[in-house]
């Protein structure tokens, strides 16, 4: 009863002091919620044809209902009102005032806002009315608390969608768009993000997460021609200016776009923004980085755009004990990142960076020790005609070697097993011989001259094999003895990896040299022969006539690369097939 009547006495000299009702049109105004500040901010115009003016503004009750009558001396009139004032225009006619509300107790729901120019609020048009939405930090901690707990994306959805009230939507306390295009479209994928981005401190991180949602939601769904455009049309909100203006994404937008589109299921991972490195940005930043190698036009600017990006990539070189001795000559071309390869994610580089960069260490720990390392290997050759000394016997290593990644029930466990036995193979360090690795051209040269007993040489035939490396010796035995020419002038390709096709014809080569006698039943009628290079296909038939290689259900694959296992058991057969006596250590047919 006392604030009625304070209102009365409030409203009862504004009647004598204020101007008559105008027209609706006079006035215009917006309303709206501030729930962080606790505040009704209402603002707006009152046009006249006089200078300074006054306006009413009526801020009615959510619980009040239907329209708050003229009378405004009735006790009906002043229990709908929430609060009055009296605002003062500036000389264009603009105001603004702000009504507080208890942020722990104001009752929750949709406020009328109403203005007029005139003496007595009630007389306002009630089409003139605006409603605005508060809700108490008590209530919108209450929400936030069911989302925060959720067990999984479906039950953040059902949060979003229910009911605070009969009168009160969650999503209207909240404040989020539901109504959109993205989000009516794409639910899953919003609440999806929605749910990894938890645990949420306030309705602002909270909506500033919806926005992002929204927007992986809607890049995830895109078509990859709207990509480009999507990525600049929410920079903002996924916080991309920087990421967008590298010069590494502007000179490889598309290629960028269509690995975002690859990996579009992994990017509900860098969408929690706790931490600088899960959050979009950083993922598209590494895809940035994966799009440079893959474009890097030789082994060294894929190496140096690698350097530059390592820790995008994951890559720690320091991590490589040994690493600061091996020159970058030597990694560009181990690492084996040529550009036209298509890497899909950082981890794929980082694995080949691994791979590859311990298996050069190891293949230096091996020259260092014992002159040199046999990691499979090969590459294209050219037909020579020099022949090797005769083969020497070879003693044999003791029995009982195993590598703990070949158990005996690998496919090619004999070939490797008696190969190693032998001395022609051995394995890379720390008890493994990795049998899916791929094979290169130097270490296959060494295999191939071990294989037959090719005697190393000294004599540098190719400008890219350094004297010193472990491998040269046996990469001027094989060219000397015609296995191989190179892959270009003065170039034998160190580095490269074998075909299947190469390994066959530097394997056909060295028999020939060794006196062996083909045949003549030789075999190219594969699904894909005509896939076979001219320089190869009288090797794959020769040596499909002989048994020693066969075809897969897709033919010879003559162009896929061949890996370890692969080279050994071609190899082994190889031997077989020529008899090689154990007393002498010469091959006979």
């Amino acid at each position: 009863m006392y604030m009625m009547k304070k209102i009365c006495a409030a409203l009862l000299p504004l009647m004598l002091v204020l101007p008559c009702a105008q027209a609706a049109d006079e006035l215009s105004f917006t309303a709206r919620s501030d729930n962080e500040k606790g505040l009704i901010r209402v603002e707006g115009r009152a046009f006249a044809p006089w200078g300074k003016r006054k306006v009413s503004v009526l801020i009615i009750r959510p619980s009040a209902e239907g329209n708050v009558g003229v009378n405004t001396f009735s006790e009906e009139f002043l229990s709908k009102v929430y609060s009055f004032r009296i605002v003062d225009c500036d000389e264009n006619g603009a105001f603004n005032a702000s009504f507080p509300l208890d942020k722990m107790t104001a009752e929750a729901g949709y406020y009328t806002v109403r203005a007029a120019a005139s003496a007595i609020p009630a007389e306002a048009v009630s089409g003139n009315d605006q409603k605005v939405l508060y809700v108490s930090e008590k209530i919108a901690a209450e929400v936030i608390g069911k989302l925060n707990s959720a067990k999984n994306h479906s039950e953040t959805a059902e949060i979003i969608d229910g009911d605070y009230s009969e009168a009160i939507k969650n999503s209207d306390i909240l404040s989020l768009d539901t109504e959109s295009e993205i989000y009516k479209l794409s639910k899953n994928e919003v609440c999806k993000y929605l749910f990894n981005m938890r645990s949420y401190d306030g309705i602002g991180r909270l909506q500033a997460a919806f926005k992002r949602s929204c927007a992986l939601a809607d890049i995830e769904t895109c078509g990859s021609s709207e990509l480009a455009g999507k990525l600049e049309k929410y920079s903002s909100e996924l916080e991309l200016n920087a990421v967008l203006s590298r010069p590494d994404y502007v000179g490889n937008k598309e290629d960028v776009c269509a690995l975002i589109k690859y990996n579009r299921k992994n990017i509900v991972n860098y969408s929690d923004y706790k931490t600088e490195k899960t959050c979009p940005a950083f993922f598209i930043k590494q895809l940035c980085a994966v799009a440079s190698v893959n474009n890097a036009g030789t082994y060294e600017r894929a190496y140096e755009a690698v350097k530059e990006n390592a820790e995008l990539l994951g890559i720690d070189f320091s991590d490589y004990n040994g690493y600061g001795k091996l020159s970058e000559y030597e990694v560009s071309k181990c690492m084996n990142i040529e550009g036209g390869r298509k890497f899909t994610s950082a981890e794929q580089i980082k694995s080949v960076v691994d791979e590859r960069i311990k298996a050069l260490l190891n293949d230096r720990k091996g020259a260092e020790s014992s002159g040199g390392s046999s990691k499979g290997g090969g590459g294209g050759v050219s037909i020579g005609t020099q022949r090797p000394p005769a083969p020497i016997a070879k003693p044999k290593a003791e029995a009982g070697i195993v590598y703990s990644d070949v158990s005996n029930e690998h496919w090619a466990y004999s070939a490797i097993s008696e190969l190693t036995k032998d001395g022609v193979l051995s394995g890379i360090g720390n008890g493994e011989f990795q049998p899916s690795s791929p094979v290169l051209r130097e270490q296959l040269a060494k295999i191939v001259t071990e294989a037959f007993d090719i005697k190393p040489c000294a004599d540098s035939a190719f400008d890219d094999v350094e004297i010193s490396a472990w491998y040269a010796p046996y990469v001027n035995a094989a060219y000397k003895a015609g296995i191989t020419n190179g892959v270009a002038e003065n170039r034998f390709g160190v580095g490269t990896k074998v075909s299947r096709q190469d390994l066959i014809v530097m394997i056909y080569r060295a028999m020939k040299n060794s006196g062996y006698v083909f045949s003549g039943e030789g075999k190219t009628s594969f699904a894909d022969a005509g896939l076979i290079s001219g320089y190869a296909s009288e090797a794959v038939g020769a040596l499909c006539g002989e048994g020693i290689v066969n075809g897969t259900e897709t033919g010879i694959e003559p162009l896929r690369g061949c890996t370890r296992a692969e080279a050994a058991n071609i190899i082994y057969k190889t031997l077989q097939k020529m008899n090689r006596s154990e007393e002498t250590g010469i091959y006979e047919n």
